[in-house]
């Protein structure tokens, strides 16, 4: 439907008359703030595994804006559109005058809009967000654009990358468990993303492996915010070995190749290893947490290329990590990442599991190697220095040549 005609024009009509509102609103709030200029950060517009969070917990003078609760992370926000549940058709078509009116507020009082993600305050379907980051330029705004995964991550190119490597990728799977993810329209979808965020927005974050992409412009290589509090080495898990823990905690097991571990996991039973396997599937983030501070070995995720929320949250535990992630491949990833954990691709899961259990004495060196590198390159306070960094020269960069 998204490609028919008539639909592209009611697009286009309510997309206008949200500008309005924007700029209704806009003025309103610029006149009660009394020629007060602008200032802070918005951060928005998902909740992505923990990572709107972590951002806003990094910034001073933050907003927060949340389009929907997430049940993995119970978290507040400064502003929250809750479009799941019941009666969710009303809160979508609230939305469209909730949205750009927040939007014109927030533009009044905010000068750096963090946009996670490929949601917008108001319809980005027709666009991929162009008017409204249009608008935040037009207004001397900064406009940073964080993407993190599919809403980026073009089909067609990851999966001709999949062909020149001889091996199964992310998107491979994400349109069995996806309905939509991999048609034209999606794809155009994300080409307007691209080229809206290469036109308005000063800085943009991206793995240009992972999330393969049509941006043209270089990008800054993800960060993760892990708390430092959260990083740190737990001997006393390490001193009862007989019976290790062993964890798999996927979002979407279908794509993170759960089948495949499953497998390696019967198989290594039946061939008499003893130890104890939990598979966590759609457990709250706290719940996960709980769990890997006593865990020895995570299986992550094994179509992907860098390690994920989940993986890190594991070393940074002080679990050994097998993932398919690979500086090899993902050469954005910091120095020494294929030494924090056991660069593992789908093939391989039984076979370095299996030399793991075989020997339990190096299980601890590995793990804490990954919580060193974690502590070193994606802590919440090393990020925290980047992202402030990067935010000062964005807001300094001239993009009219």
């Amino acid at each position: 439907m998204v490609d028919k005609p008539w639909f592209q024009t009611i697009l286009r009509l309510i997309l206008g008359a949200q500008l309005l509102v924007v700029r209704l609103s806009h003025a309103f709030h610029r006149l009660a703030r009394r020629g007060r200029g602008p200032h802070g950060y918005v951060v928005g517009m998902e909740e992505i595994a923990g990572l709107l969070t972590a951002i806003g917990a990094s910034l001073d003078d933050v907003t927060t804006v949340n389009l929907a609760t997430n049940p993995l992370y119970d978290q507040d926000y400064d502003v929250e559109f809750d479009l799941r549940g019941r009666r969710s058709r009303y809160r979508r078509m609230r939305r469209l005058l909730v949205g750009p009116w927040v939007m014109g507020r927030l533009v009044a009082r905010r000068r750096t809009f963090i946009y996670l993600g490929a949601e917008g305050f108001l319809i980005s379907l027709v666009d991929g967000r162009d008017r409204e980051l249009a608008y935040l330029r037009a207004h001397r705004r900064t406009v940073v654009c964080y993407f993190t995964g599919s809403d980026i991550r073009s089909q067609p190119l990851m999966n001709q990358l999949g062909q020149t490597l001889g091996r199964d990728v992310v998107t491979t799977y994400e349109p069995l468990v996806s309905a939509g993810i991999a048609t034209e329209a999606a794809d155009r979808h994300r080409r307007n993303l691209a080229a809206s965020a290469e036109r308005h927005a000063q800085l943009i974050f991206n793995a240009p492996v992972e999330q393969v992409t049509y941006l043209t412009r270089p990008t800054e290589p993800a960060l993760y915010f892990v708390p430092d509090e959260h990083i740190a080495q737990r001997p006393e898990k390490w001193r009862d070995l007989a019976r290790p823990l062993v964890v798999h905690a996927p979002t979407s097991p279908i794509i993170k190749g759960t089948p495949l571990v499953r497998a390696a996991v019967k198989g290594l039973h039946e061939q008499g290893f003893e130890f104890e396997y939990l598979e966590l599937s759609n457990q709250p983030n706290s719940a996960v947490l709980d769990v890997l501070s006593r865990a020895h070995v995570v299986l992550g995720h094994f179509y992907q290329f860098i390690p994920g929320i989940v993986g890190l949250e594991a070393m940074a535990s002080n679990c050994v990590l097998l993932t398919s992630a690979d500086a090899d491949i993902e050469a954005s990833l910091p120095p020494g990442a294929n030494e924090a954990w056991v660069v593992t691709p789908s093939w391989l899961i039984r076979e370095n599991l299996e030399r793991l259990l075989s020997r339990p004495k190096d299980m601890q060196s590995q793990a804490d190697k990954g919580t060193a590198w974690v502590a070193a390159h994606c802590s919440r306070s090393v990020d925290r220095s980047r992202l402030l960094r990067l935010l000062a020269a964005a807001e300094n960069r001239d993009l009219s040549g």
